[in-house]
């Protein structure tokens, strides 16, 4: 039975990573995951953009994860990914006041993958259950991501507003440290 439900859930995982790469069509080429080190250029930026928009631009960001399965144990990483080709930028918006604003984005996400990787390391997990607890958990990064972009845009007016944008730099900055425990993106978790 055991090794039913680890074959179930190792088959459930790969086939949803096939997925994901199939109707995406990404590659390691087209995304940079987020790094403490790197920051975001102008040329990542290679989307075509949504003339349809009044934003400045807009920084395709996902929180991906998968996992590896031992008997008694599983290794879940979690990545915060920034995707070049639906990544966009106004060319009259490339200033460095923007690409702060962007980065903010992408330090944001990486925010919300520090406390799903919490989540996971601080929780137990019976392998009956395991993946259910994983979704759950990933549905709560997802909607903690889309809540603190919605607030950054809302409050920094999509980085125009420079008061407000030299606040959240100074809350990401230290929401960052506050997470650093977290920076690791691969969490090794008992099984039960």
């Amino acid at each position: 039975m055991k090794k039913q439900i680890a074959l179930f859930f190792s088959f459930t995982v790969i086939i949803s990573l096939l997925g994901f790469i199939q109707t995406t069509g990404f590659s390691d080429k087209d995304n940079i995951a987020w790094q403490k080190t790197t920051k975001l250029a102008w040329t990542d930026f290679k989307g075509k953009v949504d003339t349809k928009k009044t934003i400045p631009g807009y920084a395709y960001l996902l929180i991906n994860y998968n996992s590896a399965l031992k008997p008694d144990s599983m290794y879940i990483t979690v990545t915060d990914v920034f995707y070049r080709g639906y990544s966009w930028i106004n060319e009259k918006s490339k200033t460095k006041e923007q690409l702060n604003h962007q980065q903010g984005c992408f330090n944001l996400v990486e925010v919300a993958c520090r406390n799903f990787r919490k989540s996971i390391a601080t929780n137990t997990f019976y392998k009956s259950s395991a993946n259910n607890t994983l979704r759950a958990m990933y549905s709560a990064a997802i909607k903690e991501k889309n809540n603190l972009l919605v607030s950054y845009y809302n409050e920094t007016k999509n980085g125009t507003d420079k008061v407000k944008q030299a606040e959240w730099d100074k809350k990401i900055a230290a929401d960052l440290k506050k997470t650093d425990a977290y920076n690791k993106q691969i969490v090794p978790i008992k099984m039960y």
